[in-house]
């Protein structure tokens, strides 16, 4: 059984890129999807071979490294396998039934907030923005989540990816918020540096 672990939650872009991976280059193979939350998480589980692949963002078009994984590339060895370089859509989510008027906070990660900040404005106003650390969100699909199971308030939203809406039964209320049209991140599959 191959197990692939990807930076963030289910929904993440990063699971979205975990499972192209899959339907790209494995053949033949029982998957399972593991969430390691974060780049370090999923280079532990690498190190320790509790996953075959990790996937993880590395760049974006908009905002630049994304700084957890730079800080986190250094303490581990692995083999970059592949490249994947992707478009991303940021969309602004919700329990039914609220409008943008109704929001008053918005989580995602600092990335997704950061490719998103002057549509976010436009469309919510003084709204508050969050990137959910204080609340240990690794990411917005982490904070759908916790929307979806009530943890959060109805007037919370979160950006992230379309496939949110599907897993947790949100809906999207702003579409493509990402300030640049080209809106593309960098992601490494790597896997488990073996020295023989």
């Amino acid at each position: 059984m191959m197990r692939i672990g990807f930076q963030g939650d289910y929904g993440s872009f990063s699971a979205g890129v975990a499972r192209n991976f899959v339907q790209k280059y494995v053949c033949d193979a029982t998957v399972t999807y593991v969430p390691c939350y974060t780049t370090n998480g999923v280079l532990h589980a690498l190190e320790c071979q509790d996953i075959t692949y990790g996937i993880f963002a590395i760049y974006n078009t908009r905002a630049g490294i994304v700084e957890e994984t730079v800080s986190a590339i250094g303490r581990y060895r692995f083999r970059v396998v592949h490249v994947m370089i992707e478009e991303i859509r940021q969309n602004v989510l919700a329990l039914p039934g609220q409008t943008c008027r109704d929001i008053t906070r918005i989580i995602g990660h600092p990335v997704a907030l950061a490719q998103s900040r002057t549509k976010i404005a436009q469309h919510f106003g003084k709204c508050v923005m969050d990137d959910g650390r204080t609340q240990g969100f690794a990411d917005g699909a982490a904070a759908a989540r916790a929307l979806a199971d009530g943890t959060l308030v109805a007037s919370t939203a979160v950006v992230g990816s379309s496939m949110l809406a599907e897993i947790y039964d949100l809906e999207i209320i702003a579409h493509d918020v990402h300030d640049d049209a080209t809106n593309k991140t960098t992601f490494l599959c790597v896997c488990y540096y073996d020295e023989k």
